[in-house]
């Protein structure tokens, strides 16, 4: 929760205006075992937790400080609660991800308050938007239709003075170069009135990066290259697989990005899931690699698993 997240940003003591190179090598396989077999990266000792498990609809609790920056995923009506849940872990620079339905352009305002509260609180924001907000296609927002409300959601953040994150989300199903070109013209509106801000494309994790250079916006318009890690599944496909998590973030490196990692806390994560996770996360903290990460909680989680994340958060 300590780092700034930001496409050149030192992890884990770098800031957006000390900007470092991420780290040039690609991992070896010997880094792919450490981060199968245990931690590389000294770690805090855990602070005490409480021993009930939360509903799925509250907030975790956190130890402080991490040697990155570390959150968890929000709705906007829930802004507020992940906001405190920040200031009870005691880290002034803990990051809140606030997904966006995109069921209106009015979400991506100053009418929606959660833009107000983010500006009262001194956590990092990374604001996760579909490319298609209210029924627009990528084919309009590409064409330039939708120019005038992708340039209000960047008016909406130019309060900040925070880097905080945008993250764009293309369409799973329709043309890719259409999405490509989408995700382009929105980037570059939005970023136009707040030079502070990164801008996140999402990876299709489980496609070989060789073959998936017609989704690339291209790096002129990214600053991090996001990964998302599902609840549960085979951790050894997951990592080293043809298009897994190393395949794509020796991609990110070779590409000059720093890589966020999004994964979730759901009723099938086991303690070990958790573990591998962090010990993925910390491998890549080791090669300041790693901009950010955030945890989305999807269901009641198992008792193990919750308490492993607790002892190592």
């Amino acid at each position: 929760m300590s780092a700034e997240p930001s496409g050149g940003t030192a992890v884990p003591s770098g800031t957006a205006d000390q900007p470092t190179e991420p780290h040039p090598n690609p991992a070896s396989r010997t880094e792919v075992h450490r981060a199968l077999n245990g931690p590389v990266a000294s770690r805090p000792a855990p602070s005490d937790a409480a021993v009930d498990v939360p509903s799925s609809h509250q907030t975790l609790r956190l130890s402080a400080p991490l040697p990155w920056a570390s959150g968890q995923v929000t709705q906007s009506d829930r802004f507020v609660q992940a906001r405190s849940a920040a200031r009870a872990a005691g880290d002034s620079t803990h990051l809140v991800q606030v997904n966006f339905a995109g069921r209106s352009w009015a979400e991506l305002t100053r009418k929606n308050p959660v833009f107000r509260q983010a500006d009262a609180t001194a956590a990092r924001v990374v604001y996760d938007v579909p490319l298609e907000v209210g029924g627009t296609s990528t084919v309009e927002t590409a064409a330039g239709v939708n120019d005038a409300q992708w340039r209000a959601f960047g008016n909406a953040l130019a309060t900040s003075k925070r880097t905080n994150v945008v993250r764009l989300r293309a369409p799973a199903q329709g043309d890719s170069g259409d999405a490509k070109l989408a995700f382009r013209r929105a980037a570059q509106l939005v970023r136009s009135h707040n030079e502070r801000i990164r801008i996140e494309w999402a990876a299709p994790v489980g496609q070989d990066p060789r073959s998936a250079g017609a989704k690339w916006p291209g790096p002129d318009v990214v600053d991090i290259v996001g990964l998302d890690i599902p609840s549960s599944g085979t951790w050894t496909q997951l990592l080293a697989g043809d298009g897994g998590l190393l395949d794509w973030a020796d991609w990110a490196s070779r590409s000059g990005k720093q890589v966020a990692l999004h994964w979730q806390l759901g009723k099938d994560t086991d303690a070990a899931w958790v573990r591998n996770v962090s010990s993925w996360i910390q491998v890549l903290a080791a090669q300041r690699r790693m901009s950010y990460e955030t945890m989305r909680q999807t269901e009641q989680p198992d008792p193990s698993a919750l308490a492993a994340y607790r002892a190592l958060w």
